[in-house]
């Protein structure tokens, strides 16, 4: 008898669950094939060092997959970390007024110390290119971009400053996004010369970038002649805080 019920019971719960074809645990109304309202254990879980795919809650808590890329919010699956300087003298490029703004020269910076968010297919090289000096951004997101010089010698009575320069995708000129400019003033005190304002320029900017625009840094100088100190004295940092 008890067996002739629990095949009844079995062959019940059979149909039901293929005319239903969704189970609910602690839920009379499941919205999935498989739907608990409650804690849910795995003892065993296998591992796999090759996917790149993980679970995530999406809207009503449904389970899906989603590629760690595209959580990380970037091609590589790492976000941007970028750190550049000057070698033992740093060089200032002349480049044309439709580019950047007349009076502005590009600082060249060659010495990377680090550029994590190297992908061997897409972006072998990093995000910042020590040849010609530019910053591209692999993904959309908030960059935080920091940049400081320090002239070998004093520019007195003469404006100097610093600036961070956008270029977006597809175009050619720059724009200027971030600056500290002012005058470095030269006074003269019982005939001693007294340089009253610091050689060295800093900047910084949270900036939304989308993919592919491109960040450069400039020196606003009297003559493309100045040299700037390098090393830890003219670098740039760019962080992707999101």
């Amino acid at each position: 008898m008890k067996k002739r019920l629990v095949s009844t019971l079995i062959a019940f719960m059979s149909i039901t669950l293929l005319a239903y074809s969704q189970v609910g645990i602690n839920t009379e109304t499941p919205i999935t094939a498989l739907d608990i309202n409650g804690d849910l254990r795995v003892v065993t879980v296998p591992t796999n060092t090759s996917s790149q795919n993980v679970l995530v809650l999406g809207t009503n808590n449904v389970v899906s997959q989603n590629t760690v890329a595209n959580l990380m919010g970037s091609a590589s699956g790492l976000k941007s970390f970028v750190r550049a300087a000057g070698g033992s003298s740093t060089s200032l490029i002349s480049l044309a007024t439709s580019i950047l703004t007349s009076g502005w020269f590009q600082i060249a910076m060659p010495v990377e110390d680090f550029d994590i968010n190297t992908d061997v297919t897409t972006r072998p090289n990093g995000d910042y290119n020590t040849g010609t000096y530019e910053f591209t951004a692999p993904v959309t997101g908030l960059y935080e971009i920091f940049v400081q010089f320090k002239t070998s010698t004093v520019v007195s009575a003469s404006e100097v400053g610093v600036g961070i320069f956008k270029r977006n995708s597809g175009e050619t000129a720059f724009t200027l996004i971030a600056e500290e400019t002012f005058l470095s003033v030269n006074v003269s005190v019982l005939t001693i010369n007294l340089d009253v304002s610091p050689p060295t320029r800093k900047t910084q900017t949270l900036v939304q970038l989308n993919a592919g625009d491109t960040i450069i840094f400039g020196a606003k100088v009297p003559l493309v002649s100045v040299t700037l100190v390098g090393g830890t004295s003219t670098y740039f940092t760019i962080n992707q805080v999101r």
